[in-house]
Order: C-alpha cells, then sequence, then structure tokens
C-alpha cells in the first residue's frame, strides 16, 4: 500500500484458549445389583451434549454427598472407552460401574480432559446432577 509501496502489517486477533465442556442433560440408573452393605454395580446411562466422537476418552467421576458425620466422603473413577455402533457421535452411553458404597453421588464426566460443570444452590454448595445407588 502507498506511494511507494511498502508492506504494512495486517490485522490479526491474539490467541484465546476455547474449551467445550460436555454437559449432563440426564442421567439414569439401571441394573443396580448389591443390597445391604455389599458394593454396588450398576449401568449409568447418559445424554451428553455435545456428542461424544468414537475415538474420544471419557471418563465418569463419582463424588459422595450427605455421608455420614466425621467420615471422608468417598470419591470414584471410572474410564471408558465406548464402542459405538453405527460408528460416529452419540449423545446416549451406557457406562457400567462397579464396588461402590451405597449412596448419593455427585455426578460429572471428563472428554478429552473437558469437564462437566456441577449445578449448585443458593449458597453455593454442589447439588447436581446427581444419582443414587
Amino acid at each position: 500500500m502507498g506511494t511507494p509501496e511498502t508492506l504494512h502489517r495486517g490485522e490479526e486477533s491474539n490467541i484465546f484458549a476455547f474449551v467445550l465442556s460436555p454437559f449432563i442433560n440426564s442421567s439414569i440408573v439401571t441394573n443396580i445389583q448389591g443390597t445391604g452393605s455389599s458394593p454396588r454395580s450398576a449401568d449409568i446411562k447418559l445424554n451428553i451434549k455435545p456428542a461424544i466422537g468414537e475415538k474420544q476418552r471419557i471418563l465418569l467421576l463419582l463424588n459422595e454427598i450427605g455421608n455420614a458425620a466425621g467420615t471422608l466422603p468417598l470419591a470414584y473413577s471410572f474410564h471408558s472407552s465406548i464402542p459405538l455402533s453405527p460408528p460416529g457421535p452419540a449423545e446416549d452411553i451406557v457406562i457400567h460401574v462397579s464396588g461402590l458404597k451405597a449412596g448419593t453421588y455427585l455426578l460429572r464426566i471428563q472428554v478429552d480432559g473437558a469437564e462437566s460443570p456441577l449445578g449448585t444452590d443458593a449458597i453455593g454448595n454442589y447439588n447436581a446432577p446427581i444419582i443414587t445407588l
């Protein structure tokens, strides 16, 4: 540009990190096994947005809430590789869990390291999504 022509620096944007976190729309617990004080196993069906691709890494995170006073809350994690049929992105997945203490748990999912958000009550305590085994 200009006379004589000279090089000018063009416009550019600063880089900005962007993480697309998964969101759990719904969760259903089925096939619960175990009674009394014995460990529980179950299938947890999740509806997640955006859809999960067939090669993405999935980690289900469970944190106990409402545990007895004076005891530390338990936490569990379950890796999952979901074979999708037919191949391609899926919003509905089922993850099998086992060896859990009976109780109520906060539920999160990580997809390739991006974690789903937790809901809070009026005073900031985490309260959703939850499942009970």
